[in-house]
């Protein structure tokens, strides 16, 4: 009797033994994927942020609006040269619209 109770027991911790040693893998296994989703969820993240809005670079400085006469006159200054703007009138590539009140406009 004494020998069946000892390969039972030698038999179940075989068992124990075996069941330990596939915790051991599947908890590697699953180390591994959460690792591998973490990566994943950084990189997913950085590619998210977004850029700011492009603005172009005048060719030329606004030093003032001056108002007289119900007009608005922009000065401007290129490369030191002080110079002023009329409605229509192109400089580099940008035109002025319109010099009426309440806003100067323009347009590349």
């Amino acid at each position: 009797m004494e020998q069946a109770d000892s390969r039972t027991i030698s038999g179940v911790e075989g068992r124990i033994a075996q069941l330990e040693g596939s915790i051991t893998n599947l908890m590697a296994t699953i180390d591994t994927r959460l690792t591998a989703l973490e990566k994943a969820q950084r990189i997913q993240k950085t590619t998210k942020k977004k850029k700011p809005l492009w603005v172009p670079a005048l060719p030329f400085s606004l030093l003032s609006v001056d108002y007289s006469d119900n007009d608005l006159t922009p000065y401007s200054a290129i490369q030191g040269d002080l110079r002023h703007l009329s409605s229509g009138e192109t400089l580099h590539k940008w035109t002025l619209i319109s010099n009426r009140r309440p806003s100067v406009t323009g347009t590349a």
